[in-house]
């Protein structure tokens, strides 16, 4: 067990070495960065040669854009902050000072330039002597040197320059006598010439090919002879190798084609792109599209440098709907692929997997579609709506909606969502009515709790039209010491009024245009709205 523990501890301990060597060396590239690119706005001087060329008023919005507050904002005690901070400071302070003036887009370079131009050429010239050189790699020399500073030209560099000026130079030679150019991993580009001999016709085409990686050792230290020798060698090795490919593939092409016709075959042959793949052999969107038309119900078809886009015209019917969905099915093929078993004259096998991407489009559009119905019932739950109706009504809204593709975005199921509520709202409105009425009308008893109270002696007078009904009530309110005439319309209420007045009661009339008020009063005729206790 302590062997264990000792084995976990070394490895945890040589994590952490390696974790904080890691961030070491990261963060000191960071810096690196930082003072390479300051420099560029200080004419190629570092920080504390450049920043006292900055002007005083500069020096004191750099102080505002990082927040400090110093004693004095004179150029010297500015100059001595600035200075302290950059040797001192993190990253993140470095880097907003150089943000600082990558905003402010100005150099700030010496007033007298580092070197004169004479003396970097006598300089250059001195240490050029030294180096047995062409006229020809003197004047490339001098000329990458040019702008380099007098202090930063030595002897080391000259020769580094050189070095590399004749090996780009052997590099061109060299692919110039081979007829080829050279790419980035230095492998060998050249135009191989290719026979074609197909359906009884001959002819030639240029075909690009690329040789093995060269080592750059070998390039560079190799005479030029061998190089030449092993570069001629590659070559004609790789073109017998691609004919062969090329004769085999043509081979293989049937005479005649299932898909192509002769005069096809030649002419997609003859159009084809030079491709390092002799075998790859584009075909038109019209012919493909024409082929894939015989195992399924195209509609349209396109190609990309990868890859085949088919679409066809689909239907689907969600359950318990009437209506059909008409959309457009996409279905991706790889184009080398589709085109090699084209040549090939092998059967396309497509319905199937047209077929599977059917099945898994309509299921997931299936799921949204039942999450959007569950939606539109829970929104219409107090409504008597049928399943059918509520179908009906959100495909009216969905079939707009989603186009030629068969999918219910959340936009679009919110859209449509919004849209059914819209529909529903008055039969939701009127529901509510409907309802509030119905729990006032059986619980009006207890809209007035005091009154259910009250011990009360209610008298009911029933008869025919003149029968004396409205006399009797007035007369039994003229006797009562106090009483409420409640009238439906105004004139009732006055009519009262002036009836219980004739009889010495003192009253009090109230209505919505008139109020004669008596403070004595004992009785109150009223219409029934400005009825008030």
């Amino acid at each position: 067990m302590f062997s264990s523990y000792a084995q976990n501890f070394s490895y945890l301990a040589t994590f952490r070495i390696f974790f904080r060597y890691y961030f070491s060396m990261s963060k000191k590239k960071k810096f690196i960065k930082l003072n390479q690119t300051i420099r560029h706005y200080f004419g190629e001087d570092g920080f504390d040669a450049g920043i006292e060329r900055v002007d005083e008023a500069t020096l004191i919005e750099l102080a505002r854009t990082l927040g400090l507050t110093p004693d004095s904002y004179s150029k010297k005690s500015l100059l001595r902050i600035y200075r302290t901070l950059w040797s001192e400071a993190d990253i993140e302070l470095r880097r907003h000072i150089v943000e600082f003036f990558r905003a402010e887009g100005k150099l700030y370079l010496p007033t007298a330039p580092n070197a004169d131009h004479h003396e970097r050429s006598d300089k250059l010239d001195e240490l050029l002597d030294e180096l047995e050189i062409t006229d020809d790699e003197r004047i490339a020399l001098k000329k990458a040197f040019c702008d380099v500073r007098i202090r930063k030209i030595n002897l080391y560099k000259l020769q580094s320059k050189l070095e590399l000026i004749r090996f780009e130079q052997k590099k061109e030679h060299i692919e110039r006598e081979s007829q080829g150019h050279f790419d980035i991993e230095d492998r060998l580009e050249f135009n191989a010439s290719l026979e074609y001999d197909i359906y009884g016709e001959t002819f030639r085409k240029i075909q690009p090919l690329r040789t093995k990686v060269f080592p750059f050792s070998f390039l560079q230290e190799a005479p030029v002879e061998q190089i030449l020798a092993e570069l001629a060698d590659a070559k004609t090795v790789l073109t017998e190798l691609k004919q062969k490919e090329l004769t085999a593939f043509l081979l293989t092409i049937a005479n005649p084609h299932p898909y192509l016709s002769g005069e096809e075959i030649v002419a997609a042959i003859k159009r084809a792109q030079p491709s390092e793949d002799v075998t790859f052999i584009a075909l038109s969107d019209g012919i493909v599209a024409r082929i894939i038309a015989q195992t399924i119900p195209l509609s349209t078809l396109s190609q990309t440098i990868t890859e085949m886009i088919i679409s066809i015209n689909a239907n689907f019917q969600p359950p318990q709907a009437e209506r059909k969905i008409t959309y457009e099915l996409h279905l991706i093929l790889p184009k080398k692929e589709t085109l090699q078993t084209i040549w090939r004259g092998e059967p396309l096998d497509i319905s199937e997997k047209l077929l599977t991407e059917k099945n898994e489009h309509e299921t997931y559009f299936l799921q949204e579609y039942e999450a959007l119905i569950a939606s539109a019932k829970e929104a219409a739950s107090s409504l008597q709506l049928s399943d059918k109706e509520i179908i009906d009504t959100i495909l009216e809204f969905l079939i707009p909606q989603i186009h030629s593709d068969l999918i219910i975005s959340r936009k679009t199921a919110k859209r449509v969502l919004n849209l059914f509520n819209d529909s529903i709202r008055d039969a939701l409105l009127k529901h509510q009515r409907q309802q509030l009425l119905a729990r006032t009308i059986r619980d009006f008893k207890n809209l007035f709790p005091l009154a259910r109270e009250l011990r009360r002696k209610l008298i009911l007078h029933i008869g025919p039209t003149n029968s004396g009904k409205t006399y009797q009530a007035m007369k039994a309110l003229e006797r009562a010491d106090t009483g409420y005439y409640l009238a439906p319309l105004r004139l009732l209420a006055l009519e009262g009024y002036e009836e219980l007045k004739k009889a010495g009661v003192a009253s009090s009339l109230i209505t919505g245009e008139e109020q004669l008020l008596d403070e004595e009063a004992t009785h109150i005729s009223s219409t029934i709205e400005m009825l008030n206790f």
